[in-house]
């Protein structure tokens, strides 16, 4: 099965030599059905910005490796493709993923050999975006 579903533990056998917490195998289980193994190994790829294993956010299952696994193979665009759908930070996140943000711009700047500027315009659109769903806060 290429994706997961709740309630669906089928997957991969293995997610390699990598120890990971329960929450984190579940999750990318639950989320990547067979694909969980490819996530998987992306943490044993070296970056400058994350340990790739860890968590992006201590509330949370999600691992910088899923952000790598978004811009190597499910063709993102923006920062806010990978953290409004791939990994759902702006849902999930007290800070709807605003502390991750520039290391995520960096990761698929880097890997879709973005400039400087594209990597600051695709932060800054993320950004604004997480303004915009917070307003409604402040006619209240």
């Amino acid at each position: 099965m290429p994706g997961g579903h709740p309630g669906d533990h089928e997957g991969p056998a293995s997610l390699g030599d990598i120890e990971l917490a329960p929450d984190i195998e579940e999750h990318l289980r639950q989320t990547y059905g067979s694909r969980a193994s490819s996530v998987a190994s992306c943490m044993r790829d070296e970056s400058a910005h994350a340990d790739l294993g860890a968590r992006i956010d201590a509330d949370l299952p999600y691992v910088w490796a899923e952000v790598m696994y978004a811009a190597r193979y499910e063709r993102v665009t923006a920062v806010e493709d990978v953290l409004r759908r791939r990994v759902p930070l702006f849902r999930d996140a007290r800070d709807q993923g605003l502390a991750a943000a520039p290391v995520a711009a960096a990761i698929v700047a880097d890997l879709l050999g973005w400039s400087p500027e594209q990597r600051a315009r695709s932060l800054a659109e993320y950004r604004a975006g997480v303004s915009r769903a917070r307003a409604w806060q402040g006619a209240i």
